[in-house]
């Protein structure tokens, strides 16, 4: 008897752990998905090219995205399916990258050589370049997953309301935010070289 409910258990135990993988066992259409992405960007006042200069409701928004990837994952794949991964991981990234763009932007003028400086505000002119340096980097990768759903996908990519030619207006977008982090640390490196105290500086990579 004992032996009987173990097997029991056993496969029961495997089941679900079989099933667990696709929850979502029923077709799924891109216009599904871009029904449900419209429906966060309207109730978070966004869109993909204006997404907003509030940390508050990126979070926000990055919270409902990363709820709707996940039940994504889940979806049963088919060219759809995988089409609505590469463009929630582009407006997860690219929310990512407004938020780091935010928070450099949150220092104001003490926190940028603009209008000018005085070596005392290294630290907030570094913190400044840090943010806008991962800002780069991030927005570097969501535009990667767009240029694959509009590669791999394009018949997916054509019932966006976004043109062609965005990926690349995106990019040069990202490419200015990176050299303004680099001049702003290299800046500091010229000209505040007493405020530098060794190689370990957090900030170092953006003085080389």
């Amino acid at each position: 008897m004992k032996k009987i409910m173990f097997v029991f258990l056993l496969v029961f135990i495997l089941g679900c752990g079989i099933t667990s993988n696709i929850i979502y066992d029923t077709e799924y259409s891109f216009k599904q998905g871009i029904i449900e992405i419209n429906s966060i960007d309207t109730k978070h006042g966004i869109t993909f090219d204006k997404p907003s200069s509030d940390i508050e409701y990126l979070n926000n928004a990055l919270v409902d995205f990363y709820a709707l990837k996940n039940k994504f994952s889940l979806l049963k794949p088919s060219d759809d399916t995988n089409a609505l991964m590469e463009l929630i991981n582009f407006r997860i990234f690219d929310l990512e990258a407004n938020v780091q763009l935010q928070l450099g932007n949150s220092y104001g003028g003490k926190g940028t050589v603009k209008n000018g400086f005085a070596c005392n505000q290294r630290p907030y002119i570094l913190a400044f370049a840090n943010y806008y340096n991962e800002s780069a980097k991030t927005g570097f990768i969501a535009v990667e997953y767009l240029k694959e759903l509009f590669r791999s996908y394009p018949e997916n990519a054509a019932l966006l309301d976004i043109r062609t030619s965005y990926p690349m207006i995106l990019n040069v977008s990202y490419e200015k935010i990176f050299n303004r982090a680099r001049n702003e640390a290299r800046v500091m490196d010229f000209y505040c070289k007493d405020e530098i105290i060794d190689e370990t500086d957090p900030f170092a990579d953006l003085l080389g």
